[in-house]
């Protein structure tokens, strides 16, 4: 009987553990680009049609991109990529995101 009631509770958990997970990638955010400078932080062009992007970020037309730690690509100038963050843009001068993944269209 203990060890049914065990299981039960373990199997809830692993539930709410993927479900939790599954929630975080949706909360990604996505913007596609072309590499202008490659270098340990890539410089992003912006591709014209992320217009939301653009719209809500007046003056973001290129965007300084922090790789990954665990991304080994190499990424050379007119690269098209993917880039996908969590949301938050940083208001520096210039501004830029933390990428959680960088994907080579």
């Amino acid at each position: 009987m203990k060890a049914k009631t065990i299981c039960k509770i373990l199997i809830i958990l692993l539930f709410f553990v993927v479900v939790f997970l599954l929630l975080l990638d949706l909360t990604c955010y996505s913007l596609r680009g072309t590499v202008i400078k490659s270098d340990k932080i890539l410089v992003l062009s912006v591709d014209p049609s992320e217009e939301d992007f653009l719209n809500k970020h007046p003056g973001c037309e290129t965007i300084h991109v922090q790789k990954p730690e665990i991304d080994r690509n190499i990424y050379e100038v007119g690269d098209r990529v993917i880039v996908k963050y969590d949301g938050k843009i940083l208001d520096s001068s210039p501004s830029y995101i933390v990428a959680k993944s960088i994907k080579k269209q």
